[in-house]
């Protein structure tokens, strides 16, 4: 696994985190300071789009994870 599909996967679980615990304190209780985790979820975009990037961009044609057929000359 390249560091860009790990950035992907914790950027998942930084915005799945973000999103239920914020949304879920917030419905239990409006003025808890853990409503803050809801600053999470776009914090886990960044990571997964960063993740996103790094991905497609190592893996460049021609590199050791290209599964193509090579192109005839």
């Amino acid at each position: 696994m390249n560091f860009g599909r790990l950035l992907v996967r914790v950027g998942a679980v930084i915005t799945a985190a973000g999103m239920v615990g914020g949304f879920g304190v917030m419905f239990v209780d409006a003025d808890s300071p853990w409503v803050n985790l809801i600053a999470l979820v776009p914090l886990g975009f960044v990571v997964m789009i960063t993740g996103t990037v790094a991905a497609l961009l190592s893996n460049a044609p021609g590199g050791p994870d290209d599964k193509r057929p090579p192109e005839p000359d």
